[in-house]
């Protein structure tokens, strides 16, 4: 006899409090070895960004922050 499974397992909710714990624990363990924890992963996520994202599309500034992409012309 087969057990019977759920259609459902987990909800969105739990998918995204999983993916949320799953930042955090890196947080820590990245401060855990440096204490300049805030600018490692500011350098790393600009890396990605720039490799990532096409020109167009903008990317992040020296703080991470996501920048616009200029308009036509903008000086």
């Amino acid at each position: 006899m087969h057990p019977s499974y759920p259609t459902t397992s987990h909800s969105w909710r739990d998918v995204e409090a999983e993916l949320c714990d799953v930042v955090i624990t890196a947080m820590v363990a990245l401060r855990t070895l440096t204490p300049d924890a805030a600018e490692v992963f500011a350098g790393h996520l600009r890396r990605v960004a720039e490799r990532s994202l096409p020109p167009a599309r903008g990317g992040l500034d020296e703080g991470g922050a996501a920048v616009s992409p200029a308009e036509p012309g903008a000086c």
